[in-house]
C-alpha cells in the first residue's frame, strides 16, 4: 500500500509539475479490489480533456463532466445538448453518447465513476440516463474531489465525497424546472385574481424564487405578473359590466379585485381604451336597437 501510493504521488508530481501530460489525458485513481468494495469509487479523472468528435456505443461507466472551456454538443439516447463553459453533463453507465466539438474546441474536467450503490442512488432520485445542468454547487463539489484526489486523499473520503455531491445533484434536478415552475405559479395567479397577493407568495406557488419567476414571467408574458393580474381582472369586470347591468361600477371594480374606484376605471381605460361605463353603454347599444 505504501509502495502504491508513493508510485500515485510521482504520477501526480510529474502530471502537474513536469508537463508530461498536463492533465489532458485522464489518469487511474485506484483500481484496487478492495475500493470497488465501495458503495461509491472515482475510477478515473481529468481536469481538462479536449473531447474529440467521437461517438461511444455504449458507455460502461458513469460519468460526470464540466465544461471548462469551449463549446459543443452531445447526443445522449437520441436527445441533443448544446454545451457551454459552466456546463455539467451527467450520464450513467450503458449510454450512448457522441460529442461534437465546436470551432473552438471542447473542453472537460471530469471523473468517472461507479460502485454498487450507484444504481440505487439514481432511481431514488429518478436520476435519467442523461442530464446536462448548471449548478455552482455541484462544480465547487467537482473540483473540490479533485483537489483532494490530487492531494492523495484516502479512498473513503474520496467515496463520502463522491456519495455527498450525487445526491446534492439529485436532490437539484428533482427541483421543478422554471418553466414548470412558472406554469403553476400562472395558475395560482389566475385563480386568486382578485387578491393583492405578494411575488413571492405567487413565485412560492411555483417553487421558484421571486427573482427567477419574475425574469421567466417576463420572458414569456411579456408584461410583469402585476399587468397580467389587471388585465384578468379587465376581462371579469367586462364580463360583469355586461351579464349585470344595474351593478354599480364601484361595486365591479371591488368584485375583481380593485379597491380603488378611480384606480379600477384608469387601468379600464389603459386596457381597453374607454371607460367601463362607456363600455356598458356600447355592449348595451346592440341590444336596444334590436
Amino acid at each position: 500500500m505504501i509502495l502504491k501510493t508513493a508510485l500515485f504521488c510521482i504520477i501526480i508530481i510529474k502530471i502537474l509539475f513536469m508537463g508530461l501530460i498536463d492533465l489532458k489525458a485522464y489518469a487511474f485513481y485506484d483500481t484496487e479490489e478492495r475500493t470497488r468494495m465501495l458503495p461509491f469509487y472515482v475510477h478515473t479523472f481529468c481536469d481538462d480533456y479536449p473531447q474529440e468528435d467521437q461517438y461511444y456505443d455504449c458507455f460502461d461507466i458513469n460519468q460526470l463532466n464540466l465544461v471548462v472551456s469551449g463549446s459543443g454538443g452531445v447526443d445522449c439516447e437520441g436527445v441533443h445538448y448544446d454545451l457551454k463553459p459552466g456546463d455539467l453533463f451527467l450520464f450513467s453507465v450503458r449510454s450512448q453518447i457522441h460529442y461534437y466539438p465546436g470551432e473552438n474546441g471542447l473542453h472537460l474536467r471530469f471523473i468517472t465513476f461507479s460502485g454498487f450503490a450507484c444504481e440505487p442512488l439514481f432511481a431514488y432520485f429518478d436520476i435519467k440516463k442523461c442530464h446536462c445542468f448548471r449548478h455552482n454547487a455541484t462544480e465547487t463539489a467537482l473540483n473540490d474531489l479533485l483537489a483532494s484526489i490530487l492531494r492523495n486523499a484516502d479512498v473513503e473520503t474520496v467515496s463520502s465525497m463522491l456519495y455527498a455531491m450525487l445526491v446534492g445533484i439529485g436532490r437539484f434536478l428533482q427541483q421543478p424546472s422554471p418553466s414548470d415552475g412558472l406554469q403553476k405559479a400562472l395558475r395560482y395567479l389566475e385563480s386568486n385574481y382578485q387578491f393583492d397577493l405578494p411575488m413571492n407568495a405567487i413565485a412560492q406557488a411555483g417553487n421558484l424564487s421571486e427573482s427567477v419567476f419574475y425574469k421567466c414571467f417576463r420572458k414569456k408574458m411579456g408584461m410583469t405578473p402585476s399587468a397580467y393580474r389587471n388585465n384578468i381582472r379587465i376581462e371579469w369586470a367586462k364580463h360583469l359590466l355586461i351579464s349585470h347591468p344595474r351593478m354599480s361600477i364601484h361595486t365591479v371594480g371591488e368584485r375583481v379585485g380593485f379597491h380603488s374606484t378611480s384606480y379600477f376605471v384608469a387601468c379600464f381605460r389603459k386596457i381597453v381604451g374607454v371607460t367601463p361605463t362607456a363600455f356598458r353603454r356600447q355592449a348595451s347599444s346592440p341590444l336596444k336597437s334590436s
